[in-house]
């Protein structure tokens, strides 16, 4: 991040660092509860194809 940020400009205007740490911290999060998912889709940790169906027909309509 250093590398492709102007810091010299941040101290005039903060707000664009600002925005970029605040989307690193939200993809963060993402990677992180990508991760998860894909631990418990390893562990075959799925919702039975009753819920699923409950769920859709519920959305659906």
């Amino acid at each position: 991040m250093r590398d492709e940020y102007d810091f010299s400009r941040a101290r005039k205007n903060p707000y664009p660092l600002r925005q970029k740490e605040c989307a690193l911290v939200f993809e963060a999060w993402q990677i992180k509860e990508i991760r998860e998912a894909l631990k418990e889709a390893d562990a075959g940790d799925f919702a039975p194809a009753e819920d699923l169906a409950k769920a859709a027909k519920r959305y659906a309509s």
